[in-house]
């Protein structure tokens, strides 16, 4: 098998919380709380994994990245019962930026899912992200040139915005 067929293994297991109840190699029921107990618990138990290693494999099947981190992360507001603790992963990493983006404009994370644009640029199509760019710091006609470019018609305003700067 591979890492595909495992994510798409992931996705069969969250879609029919098959982690709730199985049966192990021993013949015994075990019943897990959460996914996140069945990735994190010692085996047989569970598989003894770190959910970060289990993101990670996850990075290329974007829609298994957003059920793992729909399935893992506590919904804001509201405390767990079990013995794992769901933490919020923030910021820019991929998955949350997938959950914000599955939450706010499905249309975009679709196209994202279908690969006609990439998470960051539906991000920002979304409002979710400010569109930023890398400008040359080092050669003061570069970056001249590259701040023309991008502001077009607001060039003259950051002009003069830049002449009150005082040195």
């Amino acid at each position: 098998m591979n890492l595909a067929g495992l994510a798409n293994m992931i996705v069969v297991v969250l879609r029919d919380e098959a982690w709730r109840r199985r049966r192990i190699r021993t013949g015994e029921i075990i019943e897990c709380a959460s996914f996140a107990e069945l990735v994190t618990a010692p085996p047989l138990k569970g598989f003894g994994e770190d959910l970060k290693k289990v993101e990670a494999l996850l990075k290329d099947d974007l829609e298994a990245l957003r059920m793992f981190r729909a399935e893992v992360v506590a919904p804001q507001g509201q405390h767990h019962h079990t013995n794992v603790i769901k933490k919020a992963i923030q910021g820019n990493t991929r998955s949350y930026t997938l959950a914000r983006l599955h939450k706010k404009d499905e249309a975009l994370y679709r196209r994202v899912v279908a690969g006609e644009l990439s998470v960051n640029a539906a991000a920002i199509k979304a409002g979710l992200r400010p569109r930023t760019v890398t400008v040359p710091v080092d050669d003061l006609d570069a970056l001249a040139g590259t701040l023309h470019r991008l502001l077009g018609k607001r060039w003259q305003t950051f002009t003069t915005v830049v002449r009150s700067f005082k040195s």
